[in-house]
């Protein structure tokens, strides 16, 4: 998700470039379910827009999201 931060942003922290197009503003936690235990994410969060992430859907809080994340980076790899 620190990836896909600073490419929504444009820039890293305490990067300066013309590219930016939004600044960091810390992280949130962000429950996620799974079989075994919830589990806490750091979500990133911006100040001009709101962050993205294809770990999981806007409003799922299972699973099911995650793993089919993982499946499909490991089939682009």
């Amino acid at each position: 998700m620190e990836y896909e931060a600073k490419e929504q942003a444009g820039a890293d922290y305490y990067e300066t470039t013309k590219e930016r197009k939004a600044h960091r503003n810390g992280t949130r936690g962000r429950g996620l379910n799974t079989r075994l235990e919830k589990i806490i994410l750091n979500k990133p969060q911006l100040r001009e827009n709101p962050f993205i992430t294809k770990v999981f859907d806007r409003f799922s809080r299972t699973e099911k999201a995650l793993k089919l994340f993982i499946v499909e980076s490991y089939i682009k790899e």
